[in-house]
């Protein structure tokens, strides 16, 4: 079951990541300490959260219906829908990185020279393509963090849903007490994003948990919600996005900001559900394209913004190359789309289906 302007809210966030990375190659000081305008841009972190949130949302729907669930087909869906276009991805990366031959950019931001700071051996690559998600094992396409703790949860997300569906408070707060221990054990840093050994990455991915089951809750009582906000009052559905934006722009620099970012999250969510306002913008063309591309804009953006960066830095302006980037990396979207990840989810199909059953699995 896909719902269109959930979509859409995927494909906005994945857009304002992109923004984001182009920020802080113009200037770091716009991804360290942003003017309160641009925060909810320049950070990123937000919209990976709701990233999180609506994955809990979706992949909760199948669970939720009446229709025969199997884990199987859902596994096998998941690994197509999610691995092969990322493993296109590590490889795109890498070709880029060949061709390219990046080396320190005087003038360039230190978030730029940080990048791509290892060459493509096969240790490397097939560190990668292993998914071990330590903090080194992430440089050909940094993006891939999230990723990772995106398909680890989603392997035991059954268990999740099993408990979030009959004490959906009771796992909420006992996910956000195993995150605040996750979160102890690594240091109180903020902005957990992986570690620096295997162990370290497996706490940060179940630091992500609430999330997860924070759209759980969401799918159970969506009929709820939709009921609710066709009654509240216009100024009422106008001040959500207000309040969410103003939550997005609490400094990531805090250990706290996520506490801001998932409810956030889940109100964004929440109103594109049933709001006749947010309907209007996220069922626009525009919208809906960005939702369907969102995924292979994710993965592709940064390796053709380092390329062009690494290619052009002295012979166009800064600015000029952010602008090509930016162009290239939503045409590469759609075509990436088209070629890869659409072929990857009728793949999955395929191998799991079974015209003996009216089954369902999410992908």
């Amino acid at each position: 079951m896909r719902i269109a302007t959930l979509d859409s809210v995927r494909g906005i966030a994945a857009l304002m990541v992109v923004l984001s990375h182009g920020l802080a190659a113009y200037d770091v000081n716009l991804l360290v300490s942003p003017p309160w305008f641009l925060r909810w841009i320049a950070f990123g972190r937000p919209e990976v959260i709701i990233f999180f949130v609506l994955s809990g949302f979706v992949l909760s729907l199948p669970y939720l219906s009446d229709k025969e669930f199997s884990y199987s087909a859902y596994v096998i869906r998941r690994l197509c829908r999610l691995y092969i276009p990322f493993a296109a991805a590590i490889f795109f990366s890498a070709g880029l990185y060949l061709i390219v031959r990046p080396a320190h950019i005087v003038g360039a931001t230190w978030w730029v020279n940080a990048l791509w700071n290892a060459a493509p051996a096969p240790g490397l690559l097939a560190a990668h393509l292993a998914m071990i998600g330590t903090s080194s094992d992430v440089t050909l396409d940094p993006v891939m963090w999230s990723l990772v703790h995106e398909l680890r949860i989603s392997a035991i997300f059954p268990v999740l849903v099993f408990f979030a569906r009959r004490q959906t408070i009771l796992s909420l707060i006992i996910s956000i007490a195993v995150a605040f221990a996750c979160a102890a054990f690594s240091g109180i840093k903020p902005q957990i994003i992986s570690g620096e050994d295997v162990a370290a990455s497996v706490i940060a991915s179940a630091y992500f948990v609430p999330f997860f089951v924070g759209g759980i809750a969401l799918a159970k009582h969506k009929d709820q919600i939709v009921v609710c906000m066709a009654r509240l009052p216009g100024y009422v559905l106008a001040l959500i996005p207000i309040v969410s934006l103003a939550a997005f722009s609490w400094p990531t620099t805090s250990i706290w900001a996520d506490l801001f970012f998932g409810p956030a999250a889940c109100a964004l969510i929440a109103m594109a559900l049933a709001a006749p306002g947010a309907a209007i913008v996220l069922n626009s063309a525009i919208c809906l394209w960005l939702g369907r591309v969102s995924y292979s804009l994710y993965l592709f953006h940064l390796p053709i913004f380092l390329a062009l960066i690494h290619a052009l830095a002295g012979r166009l302006p800064l600015v000029a190359i952010l602008a090509l980037a930016l162009a290239l990396s939503l045409c590469a979207a759609e075509i990436a789309y088209r070629l890869i990840e659409y072929p990857a989810i009728r793949l999955g199909r395929w191998l799991t289906y079974r015209p003996d059953l009216r089954l369902i699995a999410a992908e």
